[in-house]
């Protein structure tokens, strides 16, 4: 398993060094010229150049990637362009507030989620089943941005029950992590109870029923185990995008995560910013994957890695 780990990392590798040659060209297509931002606008040319040469964006682009690359390398990522702070200090002070809403949003999705999933797989074509139908199919066709409004509509500015907007108590989380977790908690249910319906339909579900094994142990020791390779997958790739998914659900209840100080920088090109947490996402995705490959061997003891 240590062999393993060792060299899905190395692999990870490439995959980095891909991201980071990708994120920095496209940044460079941005509409806009950020030395004349950080100019003003009624800046001259010499001064805009003077600008433009003291953050090093009068280099060639190869040069400009090459000074970028030797400094991640030793762990700095830049200084903001907008802000004059380090890129790692600026994400490292928002990323546990992203984390923190991804968790609990994700801890919402899976109970609530898998829940629902294993009562509809078992209980098919039942009332639950209809009602739990509809409420997936409602939460995956509603876009984040506007069920983020009605939440902060009903509950907040007509109810009175929670803050719109802040990050000052746990009273503060409930609206965004409710409301980012709601399509990842109906994708969660479609894949459990899809993954149910397909074991419980096996021969050896009905050999255990024939042996005169109660539903409940039925369900408990032969149907939910093995259906949970599908649902820990979902759950897993779903994870990672919850951080990086959290970019409208941050800025709806202005919640000082990671996905709104990419939006903040990308308003200003604040090209160190957006390279920096893009590469922190990516980071996330190969973790959060190589996690969810690790915890397979724990869930089925017959998956093995060499």
């Amino acid at each position: 398993m240590t062999q393993y780990i060792i060299r899905r990392l190395i692999i990870t590798l490439p995959v980095l060094l891909g991201v980071s040659v990708v994120v920095f060209a496209l940044v460079r297509f941005i509409p806009g010229d950020p030395a004349q931002l950080l100019a003003g606008q009624g800046a001259s040319a010499d001064q805009i150049e003077l600008v433009r040469a003291r953050l090093g964006l009068d280099e060639p682009l190869i040069v400009q990637y090459f000074i970028f690359i030797g400094n991640l390398l030793q762990g700095d990522m830049g200084d903001s362009i907008l802000t004059g702070l380090p890129v790692t200090a600026e994400i490292m002070s928002r990323l546990p507030n992203s984390l923190l809403l991804a968790l609990v949003a994700l801890l919402i999705a899976s109970v609530v989620g898998t829940v629902a999933g294993i009562i509809s797989g078992v209980k098919q074509y039942s009332m639950f089943d209809y009602s739990s139908t509809l409420a997936v199919l409602l939460a995956i066709s509603v876009p984040v941005f506007w069920l983020a409004l009605l939440v902060m509509l009903l509950f907040s500015l007509t109810l009175h029950w929670l803050p719109a907007t802040g990050f000052e108590s746990w009273r503060h989380l409930i609206l965004p992590a409710f409301t980012l977790g709601a399509v990842v908690t109906a994708l969660v249910a479609r894949m459990a109870r899809s993954s149910v319906l397909d074991v419980i339909q096996q021969d050896y579900v009905r050999t255990a029923r024939a042996k005169g094994l109660s539903e409940r142990l039925v369900i408990l020791r032969h149907v939910l185990k093995n259906a949970l390779i599908p649902i820990v997958t979902i759950i897993g790739m779903l994870s990672a995008t919850l951080i990086s998914g959290a970019l409208f659900t941050e800025i709806v209840f202005a919640w000082p995560g990671i996905g709104r100080l990419l939006v903040e920088a990308i308003l200003h090109r604040d090209y160190p910013v957006i390279q920096g947490v893009v590469l922190v996402y990516a980071v996330i995705f190969i973790l959060v994957n190589l996690v969810v490959d690790i915890s397979y061997t724990y869930i089925d003891p017959r998956i093995r890695y060499q």
